[in-house]
């Protein structure tokens, strides 16, 4: 009776070990399907207020690329989706 409960103590624990090595691969595998890095940040004046409607450029080093932004009305703005490992200015 007693090898009975720890054999199936035994059984419960590997599934639950096997879920979480699924769960975990599953997880790094979406991680993974992201395009790239995201540069943000915030346009002020010398006062330190906010410039909305600011234009803002980067451009790629490597391949001259420009990517024109605006920023919102909190100054804020955001590249989404720039190749890693690529140098931004």
């Amino acid at each position: 009776m007693r090898e009975n409960h720890c054999l199936r103590s035994l059984g419960i624990a590997v599934a639950a070990c096997c879920f979480l090595l699924i769960a975990s691969l599953l997880g790094t595998r979406t991680n993974a399907q992201l395009a790239g890095a995201t540069l943000s940040g915030v346009v002020s004046d010398a006062s330190g207020s906010a410039v909305a409607s600011a234009k803002v450029s980067i451009k790629n080093l490597a391949t001259s690329d420009i990517r024109e932004l605006t920023t919102n009305a909190d100054g804020l703005y955001s590249a989404p989706n720039l190749l890693p490992g690529n140098l931004w200015a």
